[in-house]
């Protein structure tokens, strides 16, 4: 007799976990507009860092976990600071030309 039990909300999490695709946009990995508010930058980021954090991942998601809080992190830091992302706009758009 086989014991396997199929439970359809556990694999949404895993296709989603194996589906991740690193992006290199800020923008792509805060989830937002590029015309966003500083408000909605504020709202994805604690969003997103709380739903990424590494002590909600089995141990075997763990350092995918801790990648993605470094990625978040890091476009935060830059969009969430004025000067930063101008900055960073203006570098994108002469990489998009």
């Amino acid at each position: 007799m086989n014991n396997i039990e199929w439970h359809d909300g556990d694999t949404q999490d895993d296709i989603e976990w194996l589906d991740f695709r690193a992006s290199g946009d800020y923008y792509e990995t805060l989830e937002v507009s590029r015309h966003a508010s500083p408000e909605v930058i504020k709202r994805a980021y604690r969003v997103l860092v709380e739903r990424y954090h590494p002590d909600k991942h089995p141990v075997e998601r763990r350092s995918w976990a801790e990648e993605m809080t470094k990625r978040l992190n890091e476009a935060f830091s830059t969009l969430s600071d004025e000067s930063k992302r101008k900055l960073y706009d203006e570098r994108r758009a002469g990489n998009q030309v």
